[in-house]
């Protein structure tokens, strides 16, 4: 019966592929990470690299090719911070003429140039991430819900203004993790699968518990 087979060959055909919405701020994320990396590895080529992890892992990384940056920068979590989870630094930030004071100013944690260019394109996933996949916020960028609820606010002039007056904030994430940032260089430039996958958990791992720690803190301040 012709009907009864055309009926069958329609119930058979496969499904269309899902696409996880959030995975083109996933791919942005790891653009931005391989920056991240490609720069680090440039400042352990000059003995005067002021960055504590670049002279600790100044062996790797002067070894490192743009295959091996590709496979650290694979890490679904962005490997800077830009307060992400305070809310406070985020409220002042965007007023035009704060008199909100943040405490002793913090040195450099990363060369200046770098910083400025890592902080806009950070700002600019981060904002696309709150207005077009928001479940993105925490999972990628360690963002608190009131950060995303600030951030989603920003007009592109107010985004820019951030930018531009915040990239001596910017900080390389987990720097204080040593053992974090040793892993995730040996697992980039062996390209073990395993180490790769152990590195990535551990990532989400510590992204996790700063996450919890930060709604625990603003429960306990409500």
């Amino acid at each position: 019966m012709p009907g009864t087979e055309d009926s069958r060959s329609r119930l058979v055909q496969p499904l269309s592929p899902y696409r996880w919405r959030g995975s083109r701020i996933l791919d942005a994320v790891c653009q931005i990470n391989e920056h991240l990396v490609n720069a680090l590895s440039e400042l352990a080529h000059h003995e005067s690299a002021s960055v504590g992890l670049v002279r600790q892992n100044a062996d790797l990384l002067r070894c490192f090719d743009a295959a091996a940056c590709r496979r650290a920068a694979s890490i679904p979590v962005l490997l800077v911070d830009l307060h992400f989870h305070d809310d406070d630094w985020w409220r002042h930030s965007v007023r035009a003429n704060s008199s909100y004071q943040f405490g002793a100013r913090r040195s450099f944690s990363f060369p200046a140039g770098h910083a400025e260019e890592l902080t806009r394109e950070s700002l600019i996933v981060a904002w696309l991430s709150v207005q077009h996949a928001r479940e993105c916020a925490g999972l990628l960028f360690g963002m608190s819900s009131q950060v995303a609820d600030l951030l989603a606010e920003l007009s592109p002039r107010q985004l820019s203004r951030v930018a531009e007056s915040s990239s001596h904030e910017l900080r390389i994430r987990w720097q204080s993790t040593p053992t974090f940032w040793r892993k995730l260089l040996i697992a980039g430039q062996g390209g073990s699968a395993t180490e790769l996958s152990e590195v990535r958990l551990l990532g989400l791992q510590l992204l996790g518990g700063e996450l919890l720690a930060s709604r625990c803190a603003s429960t306990w301040r409500e």
